[in-house]
Parts: C-alpha cells; sequence; structure tokens
C-alpha cells in the first residue's frame, strides 16, 4: 500500500511503530471484548497487525486482507469499521502525545488510505463518519469519539438548568457565531432555537458546532437533521465531542477569495502554482494539483495578485511563508502557511476585512431573500 509519505514514515518513525504495536493490538482486542465478540487473538494480531504495518514497512494485500476480516468479523461489518476508525485515532492519539510532531501529515494519509480501502461506498454513503471528515477532524480537530447518549443526557441539564448553547459556524471561511437554547429533546435529537444567520451557516457547513461550557467541558460537533426558517429552530443528531476547535482561536479573520486567486510557491528547486484557498492577515492555503518537494517548516517564497473589493486596487504580493501543513484535500493537495513579517501586511488586512464584509452581506441577503 502507497501513500505520500510513506518513506517518511519508513526512515523517521520505525521507532514509534515497533514501539507502540503491541499497545495498538491490545486496544483493539479491548474493543471486541467490550463488544463481547470472541475473536482469535492470533488472527487479530496477523491481519489487523499486518494493516498497522503497512503504514511504515509491508505492503498490503487489500483482498487477502479482506477475505481474512470477513472471516473473523463475519456479520459484524458495521463494527469492524468502527474497530478500524477508533483504533487509527487511538493510534493517532499516542502520536499527538509525542514532541516531535513533523511527520504528522505523512501518518495521516496513510491512515485515511487504509480507512478508504476499507469503507465501501455503500457504507460511506449510508453512514455519518465519512474517512475524510474523520482524518479532517483530526487534523484539525483532534475529535474524540462519544455515545450520542452521554452528549443528550448533558444536554437535557443544560435544558433543565435553562442555560444556552453558543454556536460557531464558518461561512466562506468566516465566523457566524451566536447563542441559541434548547427547546426540545426527543431520543437522541435536540431542538434548538437560534438566530437564522447561524442556521444558514449550519445549512452551509452541515453540521453545528458548540463552543464549550461548564457542562459539556468539552466542544460538541452535530449533524443537522433538519431546520425551520419560520420557527428559527434547527434539529440536531449524531453528536461528537471535539477535544479543540481551531476556529474559536483564530487570531486573525480568514476569508475565502471571491474569484480564483493564483499563487505561486517557490524554493531554490522548483515552482509551484495553486489557487488560494484562504487568506488571513497571519497566513494563507492554496489548493494544487501538484506536490512540492517540500517538509512541514521550509519557509517558501509566495506570489500573488490581490484585488479589494471594493476600490478594485490591485498589487502583486510577494512574502516568504513556512508551511506549516501540507495535507491531502479532496483530490488536491493543500499547503498550509504562516506568513512571515512583510510589508503587504496591511494590504492583506484591508483586503481580509473587505472581504469580511462582502461575505456577511452576501449572507444577509440570503436571509432577506427567506424572509420574503
Amino acid at each position: 500500500m502507497q501513500f505520500r509519505g510513506k518513506n517518511i514514515l519508513e526512515t523517521q518513525e520505525v521507532n514509534f511503530f515497533v514501539e507502540n504495536r503491541d499497545k495498538f493490538l491490545e486496544f483493539c482486542l479491548k474493543l471486541c471484548n467490550k463488544k463481547k465478540l470472541i475473536v482469535n487473538e492470533d488472527e487479530i494480531e496477523n491481519v489487523i497487525g499486518g494493516i498497522y504495518d503497512c503504514l511504515y514497512f509491508e505492503n498490503l494485500d487489500e483482498q487477502a486482507v479482506k477475505k481474512s476480516l470477513s472471516g473473523i468479523f463475519k456479520e459484524n461489518e458495521d463494527f469492524l469499521r468502527y474497530l478500524l476508525t477508533r483504533s487509527f485515532l487511538y493510534l493517532m492519539e499516542l502520536y499527538l502525545k509525542q514532541k516531535n510532531k513533523k511527520s504528522i501529515s505523512s501518518l495521516m494519509n496513510g491512515i485515511r488510505k487504509i480507512l478508504e480501502i476499507f469503507n465501501d461506498e455503500n457504507y460511506k454513503k449510508s453512514h455519518a463518519v465519512h474517512t475524510h471528515n474523520f482524518i479532517d477532524s483530526i487534523i484539525e480537530e483532534e475529535s474524540m469519539f462519544s455515545l450520542h447518549e452521554d452528549i443528550v443526557s448533558i444536554f437535557s441539564k443544560i435544558h433543565q438548568a435553562n442555560k444556552e448553547l453558543e454556536f460557531l459556524n464558518l461561512y466562506e471561511g468566516i465566523c457566524v457565531r451566536n447563542f441559541g437554547k434548547i427547546i426540545k429533546i426527543e431520543d437522541d435529537l435536540v431542538t434548538c432555537q437560534v438566530p437564522l444567520l447561524q442556521i444558514l451557516a449550519m445549512i452551509e457547513e452541515k453540521n453545528a458546532y458548540i463552543v464549550k461550557n461548564s457542562f459539556t467541558a468539552n466542544h460538541v460537533k452535530a449533524e443537522v437533521e433538519e431546520f425551520d426558517i419560520s420557527q428559527k429552530t434547527v434539529t440536531l443528531r449524531n453528536f461528537v465531542r471535539l477535544s479543540n476547535m481551531p476556529a474559536s482561536q483564530r487570531i486573525h479573520t480568514r476569508v475565502h477569495p471571491k474569484k480564483n486567486i493564483l499563487v505561486t510557491l517557490q524554493n531554490d528547486e522548483q515552482n509551484l502554482e495553486g489557487l488560494m484557498y484562504d487568506i488571513s492577515k497571519g497566513g494563507l492555503a492554496l489548493l494544487s494539483k501538484t506536490e512540492f518537494s517540500c517538509q512541514e517548516g521550509d519557509v517558501l517564497g509566495v506570489s500573488f495578485d490581490l484585488t479589494l473589493p471594493k476600490s478594485g486596487e490591485t498589487k502583486t504580493v510577494n512574502l516568504d511563508a513556512e508551511l506549516i501543513i501540507l495535507i491531502d484535500f479532496e483530490g488536491n493537495y493543500r499547503y498550509c502557511l504562516k506568513t512571515l513579517p512583510n510589508e503587504h501586511e496591511d494590504f492583506i488586512a484591508m483586503y481580509t476585512d473587505q472581504r469580511e464584509e462582502e461575505t456577511l452581506k452576501g449572507l444577509q441577503d440570503r436571509l432577506c431573500n427567506i424572509k420574503n
């Protein structure tokens, strides 16, 4: 099994995999025991251990492994997929405890590849947790799984205490943050009354994000089951705890460009062109079909033309930026960069302020159209 960054894991992370192999397999067996599933420990070690090893050493015979897993888990395919997803999340948790996290994107790519192999299309269409969402949540949120009922019971306490929830969603990269009130709880469904702007932002993201408070301890992510514009209500389900919510910690406003902006990355050896994904005073991200020969922490030259939304003034921006992380993103490579001090900071800040105003006006216009 090949994936971007496997050579890095082979050369730089072998000790981590060797030292944690037994812990990983023990965790798998604990999950099986909780399920009260009788499995052969030697088979688990051979088959799932082989999947683990392919991250850094072995190649994976996909068809043979699928056949072996089918024999072990028989009618428990849903649990098998949960087992793999939760176990590799555990592996990521072990890795994140290390001080050196330079190879994290390589490990992410390997885990994504494994989950794509064992989550077939029918499964991904009918279940809430998709492989890409799972991986992205580790990158950005370090998700911690939780039973729906546990969180719903916490929401019941919040409802009884007549306290509000704080929601935070991104609309075209911009934070939309408002308080809402729980008005009804039925089984694992929670209905809240929130401002319409927040509902539109939830619809855009297809999820609701709830900021942690004294009741929840963790941030919470939920799927939108249904909404009622006239009543200003949204019904949520499938709750997941998040140990981190990067959007709540942003220092600078981050916006998506209205039109495509071509960005060039360069170092001493090569150039790469991509499209700007988002930008802030402190950094930017771009998407490209091409993989650049670089590592997290490298300083790259960045250039692009930026036009102010209001005046139409255009400047060619040239600056240096540090590569924070390189990840696979919907068939592209996403380069996330932190800009170093430069002469264009004020102009970029002016652009992001005007683009934020333009974006929120578009959201307000949508709201007016709905009301009318």
